[in-house]
């Protein structure tokens, strides 16, 4: 993607020209301090100053005079002066120079950033932006997704990250109809505060067919431990794609999202996250029920 950049181009070619300038007036400054060293301007002859006398008398009697006996003339002194002169002249003409160059290298960043281009292969999912439309810096422009190999991911409960390891090979299941291996392939060094869940990405065979947002599920090592959960395969809400139940609250009930483990049995889930031994829900919840719906009192 490209965003308009005549001005930057634009403001690029008066620098250039700037650049032209600079280094001509660099070439000069130069070409005047050697001429002053090799040919110094207080020993032109000439030049006219003095007491107006003609050059040559100027300099073989007036300077001399000057120097010999009143004190107020220096040759060594002048063409110090001159050469210190034409030095910082050249080193206005380098500085100057400089900016320009720094303003060129300034002005070439930013016409390369006016052009994105994507670091890997893949496909164009959507586009938040059209010809002509006036964008931001930091605004989306499009959703590009690498395609070529797929990749999972999830938020495990912190307390199966444990026993992850990168390169392991776990179940997975595409669409609730399609078995296959994930290989965990990155494990986020934090954990979400409020969630407790870790991040981690699982890479995909190539040969298997799923589109990027497809919903999967991962099946992932428990490991034992003391404070199991079980509850009723018949307490899990019907009707969702996703395990949840009911959970009593306040005397109403409300819909909680839970994990589920491996299968206990015919009558019987273990629930690795979503849902406290402490809480109360409801089993065997009608199809249709909400938020809010209580069993009638017997």
């Amino acid at each position: 993607m490209q965003i308009d950049d005549s001005q930057l181009q634009a403001k690029r070619n008066e620098v250039a020209a700037q650049i032209g300038t600079a280094q001509s007036g660099v070439t000069n400054a130069q070409a005047q301090y050697n001429r002053e060293q090799i040919s110094p301007r207080s020993k032109d002859i000439g030049a006219m100053p003095g007491f107006g006398m003609p050059a040559m008398f100027d300099r073989l009697g007036t300077r001399q005079f000057a120097s010999t006996f009143m004190g107020g003339y220096d040759d060594n002194t002048i063409r110090q002066a001159d050469l210190e002169n034409s030095r910082a002249t050249v080193l206005q003409a380098q500085s100057g120079l400089q900016q320009a160059s720094a303003q060129l290298q300034e002005l070439d960043a930013a016409i390369g950033n006016a052009t994105s281009t994507a670091p890997f292969e893949g496909m164009i999912l959507s586009k938040q932006v059209e010809v002509g439309d006036t964008v931001q810096p930091g605004q989306p422009l499009l959703t590009y997704g690498y395609i070529k190999n797929k990749r999972l991911q999830s938020d495990v409960p912190s307390g199966l990250v444990a026993g992850l390891q990168v390169g392991m090979t776990v179940a997975a299941r595409i669409n609730s109809n399609f078995d296959t291996t994930a290989k965990v392939a990155e494990i986020y060094p934090l954990a979400d505060p409020t969630r407790h869940t870790v991040t981690v990405k699982f890479d995909l065979p190539a040969d298997v067919e799923a589109t990027p947002g497809t919903y999967a599920e991962v099946h992932l090592p428990e490991g034992d431990s003391a404070a199991s959960l079980f509850i009723p395969k018949t307490a899990l809400f019907k009707g969702s794609s996703l395990p949840s139940v009911l959970v009593v609250k306040d005397g109403k009930s409300q819909l909680w999202l839970v994990r589920l483990g491996t299968d206990q049995g015919k009558d019987k889930v273990k629930v690795i996250s979503g849902l406290d031994a402490t809480e109360q829900i409801i089993n065997d919840p009608p199809v249709g029920v909400v938020s809010g719906w209580m069993p009638p009192a017997k």
